[in-house]
């Protein structure tokens, strides 16, 4: 597969993670706040503003329900990227943790 095609399919991907998100429920009533925050999220990430992005990520995690394990996923990446290998690494841990299979 080459770079375009793959970055194309990151892309579907990740438009196709924002709708589902974007229909779920939030901790807040109307999830308008879960929504804006984890969109914060990802521009910061996007943007390469990984410190930023992980402490974003960090607050979702906390309220992440059903999504918790791709939100802990996409801190720990975010971790990474902020120079924090240990924090990565534990994040990483704690979803090999939670997964079955």
């Amino acid at each position: 597969m080459n770079r375009s095609s793959s970055g194309t399919s990151f892309r579907a991907a990740l438009v196709a993670f924002v709708a589902f998100v974007a229909g779920c429920t939030a901790p807040d009533a109307d999830g308008a706040g879960f929504r804006a925050e984890y969109q914060a999220a990802r521009a910061a990430l996007e943007a390469g503003d990984y410190g930023l992005a992980a402490e974003r990520y960090g607050r979702l995690v906390a309220a992440g329900g059903p999504l918790a394990p791709r939100l802990r996923l996409e801190y720990a990446h975010a971790l990474l990227r902020a120079d924090d290998p240990d924090g990565a690494a534990r994040e990483a841990r704690l979803l090999a943790a939670g997964q079955s299979g």
